[in-house]
């Protein structure tokens, strides 16, 4: 990781990147100027099974894709909206 980084390039970090905990360990090691969040829209979204969603201190009213109306948040998508 450290290589990377001297090599004056960053490291993306999307939604699947934080499934476990060993990713997490792996992700707090990146120097936060070198990080580069990433929705990976619309896929990539933090589901509850992950590890880091515990993490996640905000929430958004989701609906499923058939309920879909304009204004609302489609479930199990990842969106730039969430980038906090």
């Amino acid at each position: 990781m450290f290589e990377l980084c001297k090599q004056d390039l960053y490291i993306g970090v999307n939604g699947c990147s934080l499934k476990t905990k060993e990713n997490m360990e792996v992700v707090k090691q990146i120097p936060l100027d070198r990080i580069m969040l990433e929705t990976d829209a619309p896929y990539c979204d933090i589901k509850n099974s992950h590890d880091s969603f515990k993490l996640v201190k905000t929430k958004f009213d989701k609906v499923k894709k058939e309920k879909l109306v304009k204004g609302q948040i489609c479930k199990d998508r990842c969106e730039p909206c969430f980038m906090v």
